[in-house]
């Protein structure tokens, strides 16, 4: 058994657990931030401190992280991301068309707090840059399995939050790069159809 302490109170729980076990060990009942358990996802994100290490905030998925003695954790609430907003879709130059959307990016200090702390170990930096100098593939296959789990959201010096920036540059690569699939036309005419609406309403 190791000790640990969520939201200030402490409890003993079996060492094998991750914190997300831990959370449901001790009885707090979970819903929100949990989801695919399998670390894909990016729902748990979690913010913990070690007790033997006297300043360093960690952080990591719930579901993929286990416990360790001493550690003092909470889950990170839901983060109030920036809506996007429909700019001049006119723009000719992926550059200018990014830095409408997100003009912060050029606050970036490529300081690489984002890619250290990525637990999908992905080069964020990397592809803030290749978005920033207008290649968007590149910058999209780079952030292709990205979580959105904003912990690059949260350890950013300068409050950029790549992992939008990365959703959106995969967005404008697709729009700009690719036609729409043969599949998703078809499933999209059966839906407008009414071919699905026996099954949905099933459901509800």
């Amino acid at each position: 058994m190791v000790k640990i302490e969520i939201l200030g109170k402490y409890y003993q729980v079996p060492e094998d657990l991750t914190i997300l076990q831990s959370f449901w060990y001790v009885g707090q009942k979970k819903i929100r931030g949990v989801g695919c358990l399998g670390g894909f996802c990016g729902a748990c994100s979690t913010v913990y401190r070690i007790a033997n290490e006297d300043y360093k905030l960690h952080v990591g998925l719930a579901c993929q992280t286990q416990v360790a003695d001493g550690m003092s954790l909470v889950q990170i609430p839901f983060f109030p991301t920036r809506t996007k907003t429909n700019y001049a879709e006119t723009v000719a130059d992926n550059q200018d068309l990014l830095l409408q959307v997100y003009p912060d990016l050029r606050k970036c200090i490529s300081c690489g707090a984002c890619t250290r702390v990525c637990p999908q170990g992905l080069n964020v930096l990397g592809y803030l840059i290749k978005a920033e100098d207008g290649d968007f593939e590149t910058s999209a296959n780079w952030s292709f399995d990205c979580i959105n789990c904003g912990m690059c959201a949260m350890k950013c010096p300068v409050d950029l939050a790549p992992n939008l920036i990365g959703a959106y540059v995969r967005e404008k690569n697709h729009e700009l790069n690719h036609s729409k699939s043969r599949i998703l036309n078809q499933r999209i005419e059966e839906i407008n159809r009414g071919d699905f609406d026996d099954e949905w309403n099933e459901i509800i």
